[in-house]
């Protein structure tokens, strides 16, 4: 299909039209944030920066704090009355799967970590993690 101009090139550069218009701005002493990875504006990729800095900042108070994926799991297990045997059975019983996917999410949200390391914990395949984590941040959100 070839290559579409408007496409090419860093975030910034596709943002304000090309390269003239990015030395035009710096001629003039005018910043601008950018990020090749993000398209859009100088205040949408500021944003968006920032929401990712405040997310790690998050993570790692909650990692410095001693939390652990092991201490989710006792916690929820505990709430909702279940055994971590159970939990890392595999078993598909309503109550195990919707304790699975909060922990899943909560080790994805407060921990960072990845849906492989998290599915290891739970004795699940990773694409269910990924599928857990996905519902109950759309359930979340609604």
């Amino acid at each position: 299909m070839g290559q579409r101009p408007d496409l090419i090139g860093g975030g910034l550069i596709r943002t304000l039209g090309g390269w003239s218009q990015v030395v035009s701005m710096r001629r003039k002493d005018q910043k601008a944030e950018s990020d090749e990875r993000i398209l859009g504006g100088s205040s949408f990729v500021h944003a968006i920066l920032q929401e990712a800095e405040e997310k790690q900042i998050r993570q790692l108070k909650i990692k410095q704090s001693g939390k652990t994926i092991q201490d989710i799991i006792e916690e929820e297990c505990t709430k909702r009355q279940i055994s971590q045997v159970e939990l890392k059975s595999g078993g598909r019983r309503r109550k195990v799967s919707q304790a699975r996917a909060t922990i899943a999410y909560r080790s994805t949200i407060e921990l960072g970590l990845s849906s492989a390391e998290i599915a290891r914990h739970l004795g699940v395949n990773t694409s269910s993690i990924w599928r857990s984590v996905e519902k109950e941040g759309k359930e979340g959100t609604d």
